[in-house]
């Protein structure tokens, strides 16, 4: 089992993080400088290859919402996966609609457990299995930057639950560069998830953002693994405003 170390440094971060709120988790992903060494885990890769980015996110403060709900208790079990296509071992020479397949796989992956990581704001820092499961889509840089992440929802006390869209979520939509082991996407993120105080149940954020950057996917001996993610603009929307994303995929 993977056992992270969690002497991590403060973090800046805007408003917290909605279940499906890579907009808000990449944004802060992208931004963190990471406190603490590479921790060696049994079935994790090793630190990425590829350059990491950094980005300043534009740091909004929403009022606290005066809705409450009663927060759920019961922690998600930690979702399994099964894949029966063949890996694809050089992108350069794959179809890109069946690497674009196999990264939004890897990327779907993420967000199941990213999702489940948002439960209860403690679930990180004791739920061995899934940290276990976030190495086997995630390079250990991607991991360290994640628990920087998650100690800034700990303070808050935050965790998350679905908003109202079915489709809501992240879809990767156009190569942005390809190497043999190394492949930039572009990708659409409609989130319309809610953050509530994990105590109270009360409201902290129900807004709904529609998100665009790119993810970097490395290839290691254990497949396609997300290295950073880079988030280029976020915009609110309206409640009940229709999901583009499906929309902006390459056909």
């Amino acid at each position: 089992m993977c056992q992270p170390a969690y002497g991590v440094a403060s973090l800046a971060h805007d408003r917290p993080a909605t279940v499906f709120s890579m907009r808000r988790s990449i944004t802060a992903v992208a931004s963190v400088v990471v406190a603490f060494a590479a921790v060696g885990c049994s079935g994790s890769g090793g630190g990425s290859s590829l350059a990491s980015t950094t980005t300043t996110p534009v740091v909004t403060t929403a009022p606290a919402a005066t809705t409450t709900e009663a927060p759920s208790t019961t922690a998600a079990p930690v979702p399994t996966t099964t894949t029966t296509a063949a890996l694809i071992t050089d992108a350069t020479t794959a179809d890109p609609k069946a690497l674009a397949a196999q990264l939004q796989a890897v990327f779907d992956r993420y967000q199941v457990l990213y999702q489940a990581s948002r439960t209860n704001p403690e679930r990180p820092f004791t739920d061995e299995t899934l940290i276990d499961n976030f190495h086997q889509v995630a390079e250990q840089a991607e991991l360290a930057s994640l628990v920087e992440v998650w100690q800034g929802f700990r303070n808050d006390g935050s965790a998350v639950r679905s908003g109202p869209t079915p489709e809501a979520g992240g879809l990767l939509t156009a190569q942005s560069s390809v190497e043999a082991e190394h492949v930039g996407m572009t990708f659409c993120f409609y989130d319309d998830a809610v953050t509530y105080n994990f105590a109270t149940g009360d409201v902290l954020d129900d807004s709904v953002v529609v998100s665009h950057g790119v993810i970097a996917f490395a290839h290691t001996g254990e497949g396609w693994k997300i290295s950073t993610f880079d988030t280029a603009d976020s915009t609110e929307v309206a409640p009940g405003a229709p999901n583009p994303c499906p929309g902006e995929r390459t056909p």
